[in-house]
């Protein structure tokens, strides 16, 4: 795979959260509105299924008991980015949906929701939308190590269950 392969997987991938197909094999087809004339001068479209077959961003080593270990990294890094902003006074902690039709044991169902379908955030947001801290949720709660109540987060260094403001008072010596 080369660097250029690489980019144009991105920017297909990009461009299917914008313009979203039942699958992305339509991207290449004849028809007109569902075609991307983009994609079919990127590469082909049996190349491109084969190194999006092959292209994995975690180490399947690694497992561990967190449902989300793939990603878990992406969403530390994105976290650690959006707390380089000042804070605004107006934040609200809310949960999103984020639409996803496939199989995964954290798949959500709510019923009267625009997104029925999906993976839930816990998040962190300001009054002009931006996000403060994305958490995904995980299925039920575990019990915090400090203080003992109820948390869906957990400690990025040592994935124990903790509440943020207990996460200084267990790493101290």
């Amino acid at each position: 795979m080369t660097m250029e392969e690489l980019l144009g997987i991105i920017g297909v991938m990009m461009m299917t959260g914008y313009r979203t197909t039942h699958n992305k094999k339509h991207l290449w087809s004849a028809k007109d509105d569902v075609s991307s004339v983009w994609a079919q001068e990127l590469m082909p479209r049996n190349r491109f299924l084969e190194l999006l077959q092959n292209l994995h961003l975690a180490d399947n080593s690694n497992i561990s008991k967190d449902r989300y270990y793939k990603v878990r990294p992406n969403f530390q890094h994105l976290n650690a980015g959006f707390k380089t902003a000042v804070l605004t006074r107006n934040l609200s902690v809310d949960e999103t949906m984020v639409p996803y039709y496939g199989r995964h044991s954290t798949k959500q169902f709510i019923r009267g929701k625009p997104v029925r379908y999906g993976y839930k955030l816990s998040c962190l947001a300001a009054s002009t939308g931006y996000l403060y801290h994305a958490e995904p949720y995980c299925g039920g709660f575990h019990r915090c190590k400090v203080c003992n109540s109820r948390t869906n987060m957990s400690c990025e260094k040592c994935a124990v269950p903790l509440h943020p403001k207990c996460m200084k008072v267990y790493h101290t010596p």
